[in-house]
């Protein structure tokens, strides 16, 4: 599902990519357009429902495929230039125009994109999950398409933006522990543990422990990354992800 707005070159280019989806791979997609204007562009609104008018006659996605190719203004007399071009009934284009019908369209469209969090176009959602990775065509066709790399991502995400994602763990990470500490591989891992790891650069020579290592570079990294999360939660650093 794609929510756009005609005016918008980045909303055209998502869409060209978006309905070409099903002709790329033998598998049924389905394609759902709805209309999300920026508040005070006319020319949005008025080809929006230029489009919701179309449809009253069977033509929206003629007249939908139309406007995305007219550009990013719309005079006057555009829209119903265009209506005439693919033969509809003007008397009933420019009535349909000005139904309150197509209004309240226009406003459920935009009810539900503010429910579900969307504040600009273009917004893509697939299997009702909002798309949140790069907008070049191979990552959104992945997203479309969906083949095994992006559910074991998108699984990952779920799990990793899930708040008791850390606890849980930390408790596999324990119980991993205790099998290791009362089974057969305990000899094996006290081995790992005491292995050691050495770094040379020229003559210069420093080794130490695996457990050291862990102890020592891993917890200041581990640390560090919790220093930098306390700092952006409380303002002092900017959040890169917004």
């Amino acid at each position: 599902m794609l929510y756009g707005d005609y005016t918008s070159n980045v909303c055209r280019r998502q869409r060209d990519i978006c309905a070409g989806s099903p002709t790329r791979r033998d598998r049924k997609v389905v394609y759902i357009y709805r209309q999300y204007t920026e508040a005070g562009n006319a020319d949005a609104v008025s080809a929006a429902r230029g489009a919701l008018s179309a449809g009253q006659q069977d033509q929206f996605w003629v007249m939908h495929q139309l406007l995305f190719r007219r550009g990013q203004k719309f005079a006057a007399d555009d829209i119903d230039q265009l209506a005439q071009e693919i033969d509809l009934d003007i008397v009933q284009f420019e009535q349909d125009v000005a139904m309150a019908r197509v209004k309240m369209h226009l406003a459920e469209d935009r009810e539900l994109a503010e429910q579900v969090g969307i504040i600009c176009t273009p917004a893509l959602f697939t299997e009702g999950n909002p798309y949140s990775g790069a907008w070049d065509e191979l990552s959104i066709m992945d997203a479309v398409e969906q083949p095994f790399g992006f559910w074991e991502e998108r699984a990952s995400q779920r799990f990793f933006g899930w708040a008791a994602s850390g606890g849980l763990l930390l408790i596999l990470a324990t119980l991993a522990a205790l099998i290791v500490a009362n089974s057969g591989f305990h000899d094996i891992y006290e081995k790992l543990r005491l292995t050691v790891f050495t770094l040379e650069f020229g003559d210069a020579r420093f080794g130490s422990p695996v457990e050291a290592w862990i102890n020592d570079c891993l917890v200041t990294v581990f640390l560090l990354i919790v220093g930098m999360a306390i700092l952006v939660f409380a303002g002092k650093l900017p959040n890169l992800e917004a």
